[in-house]
């Protein structure tokens, strides 16, 4: 737990590895409660045991990530915004393209990944509300932005979608 706690990553690019040590966190407090104390001194199974044995190793084994700090040349000129969900987790990445004459260039600005333990339609509806949320923030932090794109694969979210339309 304080190894997964201790890792600085405020913009989760490093999420595809971060989120299976939450994951994995979220197995051992299933199997060993927390709240318990006999369980603070109690062996987690051999699999599990195997498994974060193995998510430590990736973790250390991972170059150090490089991040540029100037973005690309040109203006700002849209955000795209991708969501999607699973059965244990759900995220939004968000990129923005700039526009520099005739050349396209695009930058990853920001993950959120989040773990839930919700049927896959719920789970497609918070990642589709949560890239809504967040193409709301970015419109308000980079108001000359024109255009911002949100992007889903969830035909049950826009099978409620409009239904909720027709209800309004």
């Amino acid at each position: 737990c304080s190894y997964q706690c201790s890792i600085y990553d405020p913009l989760n690019f490093l999420a595809p590895l971060t989120v299976y040590g939450k994951i994995l966190l979220s197995q051992v407090q299933a199997a060993l409660p927390p709240t318990s104390a006999e369980n603070w001194d109690t062996c987690i199974s051999p699999e599990l045991l195997k498994q974060c044995q193995e998510y430590i190793r990736q973790m250390v084994t991972t170059a150090n990530p490089v991040y540029q700090r100037s973005p690309p040349a040109g203006r700002l000129s849209e955000l795209h915004i991708f969501h999607d969900a699973g059965r244990h987790i759900y995220a939004t990445a968000v990129y923005g393209t700039f526009i520099d004459q005739c050349n396209r260039s695009s930058r990853l600005f920001y993950t959120k990944p989040r773990l839930g333990k919700r049927s896959v339609p719920q789970m497609e509806l918070n990642s589709a509300f949560q890239a809504s949320t967040i193409a709301l923030y970015f419109s308000r932090m980079f108001p000359d932005v024109k255009c911002i794109y949100l992007y889903g694969d969830s035909q049950c979210t826009l099978a409620t979608l409009a239904s909720l339309e027709r209800i309004a």
